[in-house]
């Protein structure tokens, strides 16, 4: 019946067309894949490290994250020593402070990482409609008013041949404090940090009143010089730092202190504040600032939309919690499944606000949803789009999955542009403006490898775990142990080569293709068409019935599919016989939350994981998710995993209900801070299989995620978020951390 009822819509709506005078059938370049050029570096390298690209963005993008982390350690300070009227002491466990209160920290201003500017808050309520303008991404180029600017000690400093993909014989090493080193795809780079303060006081510190950060724009080097001058109106006490950081991309290896990056600015400006006559703030001073990124579990729409309120809550230009300004710290961002969707939306539209996304792009686009059969007429026509896609694609000799019609539903939900932002593929993110400035965190999406070729219908707890991104598509499991280049995924390869000289596929990577392919559940029933006792069965019947106008609906249509890579790969010899590799969610394997990815980069220190699974009845967390990654990790030698409680004792001491800190005391593991959903202000434990959410039900969640990220406004709760960061940092750290890692940490 779907069948013949998307025939009829899509006829009509292609006579709609023609009676108008609208163009029915787009370029091929719209969706289906098409040939192109190969590029002059190697498509495929073994899994010895990150590659050159991602290396280069992640320099830069550390220099400006550690920047910003440091503006928003000195407000959090600021506040929490200076403004509040008590110290942080322990609290009950399952005390997330006043929801219906609505308590937040926040400072008066928030620092811009890039531009060097300030913005001011205003007193709305941070859950509120955004009432600014509503361009599609005004970013990080707003400013108000002059920044004051904060030292930001570097990490680690790397060097790379190039910003391009490299091959496997070349090797770099990034030092760190620690003393660990890191081989990697690319060549050394370096980045030194010249600190010097002169302070003219009785005190020891800076006055954290004044912050700011230098921005990073494409030039051949990159200088960043800040300064500042804070006086005290009401006492003697006068402090004057200054710190200038040099950081450099060499073309060669090099230990020098001084290398060449690609982007330059200078950013200064001074303050004088008036601070309280019995207030010295203390200071986090780092040996150098941690490397941090964001994870977003699966969990459809319910980890979406509650994954986006905890990145409202750490965003400084959507919010005014105690922890807003975070996000601008981040180095890399994971998501899975529903948070792949997230991030799928966030960065294939250059990183708005989420309260851009929300306004005028979600809350129509979840309402008036396109996965729900019964908006067959509002849906009608995308259907008559999407089913000439996957005409265009089978034409092209690639035929679509059920996968295809499912990501093209998917995008018109997450993407903006014509039909449903079609153009837009995963490594296209590499040429968003926001990118290209270092503005953002680093954006990975997972997904599970099936030995479909051998009759294997679900990924087993050893599934192969794939990772996408702009730059590679690949694996760091046994057996594959290999990297792709993502913008020519669908080229057909033979050893890491055309298999015709010279002739390589590009447009494969669709972003809506990739969004399908992490939330691929359609696997499961081992069917065409999953049982119809599924709360999504009516779904697969609608995309069988598309897909069934291409081509019959068979078993291989349950996968997303991709043309290996890998085939006659030495080095990946689980896969190096199949012509195609078969994909699904990543979460199937018991994984939800994509922490994988960064046990196989050393140089990530602090590993935010919010965990929006669906462990019980009331699909809320119980721990079982990253308790399987940690075991799985255990069984793999992988030791950068922080032990975590099996289920019953996750639950017995209540971590399913509050944020935890796990590997505080391990200088050899990730720190990592969970945060679960719960229900702050709102009933978020909403079923994965729940495709439609009204205007209100979208604003509810985000809300609810930005009290999680908040603990509620608890005044405590920033501090103890700053110092469960900066604990393995090095240097000192406030008198104030010792309790919080009394309440927190678990060990």
């Amino acid at each position: 019946m779907y069948k013949y009822t998307i025939l009829l819509l899509a006829l009509l709506f292609w006579c709609a067309a023609r009676v108008q005078g609208t163009p029915v059938r787009r370029q091929l370049t719209g969706y289906a894949p098409v040939a192109a050029a190969c590029p002059a570096t190697p498509l495929v390298r073994p899994a010895n490290g990150v590659g050159s690209a991602e290396a280069a963005f992640i320099a830069s993008r550390y220099t400006v994250a550690s920047q910003s982390l440091a503006a928003w350690l000195a407000t959090v300070v600021n506040n929490a020593t200076c403004n509040s009227t008590s110290s942080p002491s322990k609290r009950d466990w399952t005390d997330w402070g006043d929801w219906d209160k609505g308590e937040q920290s926040s400072s008066s201003s928030i620092p811009d990482p890039v531009s060097g500017s300030t913005t001011a808050l205003t007193p709305s309520s941070t859950t509120s409609k955004s009432t600014a303008s509503t361009a599609k991404n005004p970013g990080y180029t707003s400013s108000t008013s002059s920044s004051p600017s904060t030292s930001a000690p570097t990490k680690f400093s790397t060097s790379t041949t190039s910003t391009n993909f490299v091959s496997a014989s070349t090797t770099s090493s990034a030092s760190r404090s620690s003393g660990s080193t890191v081989t990697t795809s690319s060549s050394t780079f370096t980045t030194s940090t010249s600190p010097s303060t002169s302070t003219g006081a009785t005190t020891s510190t800076a006055a954290p009143t004044s912050t700011s950060a230098s921005s990073a724009t494409t030039t051949l080097t990159t200088s960043s010089t800040g300064s500042s001058t804070t006086s005290s109106t009401t006492s003697s006490t006068s402090t004057t730092s200054s710190a200038s950081t040099t950081t450099a991309l060499s073309t060669t290896t090099s230990t020098s202190t001084s290398t060449s990056i690609t982007s330059s600015t200078t950013s200064s400006a001074t303050t004088s504040t008036t601070t309280s006559t019995s207030c010295t703030p203390e200071s986090f001073q780092p040996t150098a600032y941690p490397l941090v990124g964001l994870t977003t579990s699966g969990g459809g729409y319910r980890s979406l939309l509650t994954g986006a309120g905890v990145i409202q809550g750490f965003d400084a230009r959507d919010s005014q919690t105690g922890v807003s300004g975070l996000y601008q710290g981040l180095t890399y961002e994971a998501g899975l499944s529903g948070g792949g969707w997230l991030l799928t939306s966030i960065a294939g539209n250059d990183w708005p606000t989420i309260s851009e996304l929300r306004d005028n792009l979600w809350e129509e686009a979840f309402q008036t949803s396109l996965l729900i059969p019964g908006n067959l007429l509002v849906a009608g026509p995308a259907y008559a789009a999407i089913t000439a896609d996957l005409a265009a694609k089978q034409a092209a000799g690639f035929p679509p999955t059920l996968v295809d019609p499912y990501g093209r539903l998917l995008s018109y939900q997450l993407l903006e542009g014509a039909d449903g932002g079609v153009t837009i593929t995963t490594s296209d993110f590499a040429d968003m403006s926001n990118f290209t400035s270092y503005n953002v965190p680093y954006p990975i999406i997972t997904a599970l490898g099936v030995q479909a070729n051998e009759g294997e219908c679900t990924p087993g707890p050893a599934a192969t775990q794939y990772e996408i991104h702009p730059y590679e598509f690949g694996s760091w499991d046994d057996g594959v142990a290999a990297f792709a280049q993502t913008e020519y995924i669908g080229s057909s390869l033979s050893g890491g080569s055309p298999a015709i000289p010279g002739v390589c596929i590009r447009n494969y990577d669709n972003a809506g293709y990739v969004a399908g392919t992490t939330s691929n559940l359609f696997n499961e029933a081992c069917a065409p068409v999953p049982p119809t006792n599924t709360s999504d069965s009516s779904l697969a019947q609608v995309l069988s019935a598309i897909l069934d106008t291409v081509h019959e609906v068979t078993f291989r249509d349950n996968f997303a599919i991709y043309p290996n890579p890998f085939y006659n790969y030495a080095q990946s010899s689980i896969v190096a016989s199949q012509e195609d590799l078969y994909l699904v969610d990543g979460g199937e394997a018991l994984q939800n939350n994509p922490i994988w990815p960064f046990l196989h980069r050393p140089l990530v220190d602090v590993l935010i994981v919010n965990d929006n699974s669906a462990d019980t009845s009331a699909n809320y967390p119980n721990g079982s998710e990253i308790y399987t990654t940690y075991q799985r990790a255990t069984d793999e030698g992988l030791t950068r995993m922080p032990v975590i409680p099996d289920v019953t004792t996750f639950l017995a001491n209540g971590l399913d209900t509050r944020p935890t800190f796990f590997g505080c005391n391990d200088p050899n593991v990730i720190t990592i801070v969970y945060l679960p959903n719960q229900e702050c202000t709102y009933p978020s434990g909403q079923s994965t299989f729940k495709l439609q959410y009204t205007a209100d039900e979208t604003d509810a969640m985000i809300a609810n995620g930005q009290q999680i990220a908040s603990k509620g406004g608890d005044p405590e709760w920033p501090l103890c978020l700053a110092c469960g960061i900066m604990k393995k940092a090095g240097g000192t750290l406030p008198g104030g951390c010792a309790a919080c890692y009394d309440e927190y940490c678990y060990n």
